[in-house]
């Protein structure tokens, strides 16, 4: 017999994105800022005029500066910005990383595309943003307590 039950606990999670994002199946270009070594070319996972998350082969700490490209086909546009990697989780495959950068230098014109076409998806029907500001999420945890 165990001396503990389990009961589960609710917490409400707010989303604390200040912009909304979409899926983003884009090739983007990247490396360390400042490095002159060559880019690396990735796939992009989702995007917001904020920041983005990507996956790639090359490992980044969280903190690194990195210098980005990315190419937005249906808008014909190439958007140039540095990024701080926030978090760096692996993937199950082991060889691959999941890497979410926020924007810390983009050009006012850069984010204004930005913006427009995520909008401009967000909006057409049948196309999904994956996280709205406004959503709220409910997580079920279960706690240990000691039986009495």
């Amino acid at each position: 017999m165990f001396p503990f039950t389990v009961k589960e606990k609710h917490y409400r999670v707010f989303n604390e994105r200040r912009e909304r994002r979409v899926k983003a199946p884009y090739l983007m270009k990247h490396r360390f800022a400042g490095s002159e070594e060559d880019w690396r070319i990735s796939n992009l996972k989702d995007l917001s005029p904020g920041g983005m998350k990507f996956w790639t082969e090359k490992f980044y700490p969280e903190g690194s500066l990195l210098q980005v490209l990315l190419w937005i086909p249906p808008v014909d546009c190439q958007v140039k910005a540095l990024g701080r990697v926030v978090r760096a989780v692996q993937g199950k495959s082991r060889d691959i990383y999941y890497i979410s950068a926020a924007f810390l230098e983009i050009s006012r014109g850069d984010q204004e595309v930005l913006k427009n076409f995520i909008h401009k998806l967000s909006t057409l029907q049948g196309a999904k943003a994956l996280v709205d500001r406004s959503e709220v999420a409910e997580r079920r945890l279960p706690v240990m307590s000691t039986a009495q």
